[in-house]
């Protein structure tokens, strides 16, 4: 169960047992141990994994001491570990980060009527699937959005659908 009852910059507090019993959150404000945690085998089913600015990607940050490098290390933590057999990394970005995108936009209907219309998408941002699943070298030209990895965790979960 999850809802609007924690401030920002949390937004929503999830407070239901397959939540707190399956998925974890680390970020800024609950410091990262997850290369802890992956050592240990300590993961839970779901973990989401956000870093802190000085880790992020975000423009004007040094590339030698942030995200690819952070992110490199958890990849390889997980690689060489027993989770790599089942374990699925999906990699993605906030925003679009400012930089020339060639595709504009794709259009949303907007009748008024339709599940969505009016929801506008932006710049494109990259994703990237990490597994021992995953087809090497393969490229999707198959526009999503961050509902499609939510999509994903009720299908692989067997989950109710949140919307």
């Amino acid at each position: 169960m999850c809802g609007p009852n924690a401030p920002p910059p949390n937004g929503t507090a999830c407070i239901g047992s397959d939540w707190v019993n399956h998925v974890i959150i680390y970020n800024a404000q609950k410091p990262a141990p997850i290369l802890t945690d992956i050592a240990n085998s300590q993961l839970p089913a779901v973990s989401w994994v956000i870093p802190a600015g000085k880790n992020s990607d975000h423009a004007g940050n040094p590339i030698a001491t942030g995200g690819p490098s952070w992110v490199a290390a958890i990849v390889n933590a997980i690689g060489n570990s027993s989770y790599w057999a089942n374990t699925a990394i999906i990699l993605t970005w906030d925003d679009w980060g400012g930089w020339y995108d060639h595709v504009p936009p794709p259009q949303v209907i907007n009748d008024g009527t339709s599940r969505g219309s009016g929801y506008v998408y932006g710049f494109r941002v990259p994703l990237i699937v990490i597994s021992s699943y995953a087809k090497p070298g393969y490229i999707s030209h198959v526009d999503h959005d961050f509902g499609s990895i939510l999509r994903f965790l009720e299908e692989n979960f067997g989950l109710s659908p949140v919307g």
